[in-house]
């Protein structure tokens, strides 16, 4: 594992317990759905594609790919989590078009072919080094691939301590994480992350936040998630909500 990059096998089942068992998960996750197909209706028209899900945790996503007919290499550096994908995949007969790999996204082996569309979500924030993985990342992509990259955003925790009154917190510009917490290591800066790509290279064609409003939110229980997951939809590309987000989702394509 590389430096001291976030390993979840501890954390797996609070991962699930506290993200993807909460309204906060199923409204990141129905959110970025709703983008990728956007952004790429030939998911659904042209089965095949050669997708790489770099980081691929409980393969939310990835499943919903390889149902769509696509060809699926899944990557995490926890057992874990990789194994309870694996087995899904296994159950919903997913499994003969998909190879899987315990492996951080940098020490993926040399001689994978170069993929379609790149997916990786809520890793790069947790990890020591995130430019140099994006570079690792670009080098994964065909010419003319595409990168789905969501983000942990830095700014949407200035403004959720500035609404707290947690002053002296945003003075200080620390933002981190504690150990065993599953706050990420490094929130990034959003300008920063798309200043790193465009130095690779990479043309951003689609941007959108992902739970642009739910976080800062004193009442929920008055509003269903189906409502407030439309009003994510309809606020995710618009700034200045978009840059508000929890997460970003950035789309970009290699040259080629």
């Amino acid at each position: 594992m590389p430096g001291n990059d976030k390993n979840f096998d501890e954390l797996s089942e609070q991962f699930a317990r506290n993200i993807y068992q909460q309204p906060k998960g199923k409204i990141r996750l129905e959110v970025l759905w709703w983008h990728l197909q956007k952004v790429f209706p030939e998911l659904s028209a042209f089965p095949g594609m050669r997708i790489l899900d770099a980081g691929c945790g409980m393969g939310h996503i990835a499943i919903r790919l390889a149902e769509l007919g696509h060809e699926m290499t899944l990557c995490d550096i926890s057992k874990l989590m990789l194994q309870h994908t694996e087995q899904v995949f296994q159950e919903r007969n997913l499994k003969n078009s998909s190879t899987f790999i315990h492996s951080s996204l940098q020490a993926l082996p040399d001689n994978l072919k170069r993929f379609d569309l790149i997916v990786c979500h809520a890793v790069v924030e947790w990890l020591d080094d995130p430019q140099q993985a994006l570079s690792e990342l670009f080098e994964r992509l065909a010419p003319g691939g595409r990168l789905s990259l969501m983000f942990y955003n830095r700014n949407s925790l200035v403004m959720r301590n500035l609404i707290r009154g947690n002053l002296y917190k945003v003075a200080s510009g620390e933002f981190s994480g504690e150990a065993g917490g599953l706050t990420p290591t490094q929130p990034l800066d959003s300008q920063l992350v798309y200043s790193w790509l465009e130095d690779l290279g990479m043309t951003i064609i689609a941007r959108a936040g992902i739970r642009t409003f739910y976080d800062y939110m004193t009442r929920r229980d008055h509003i269903s998630i189906e409502d407030i997951i439309e009003m994510e939809i309809n606020l995710s590309e618009q700034e200045p909500h978009l840059s508000l987000g929890r997460y970003i989702h950035v789309v970009c394509r290699k040259p080629g």
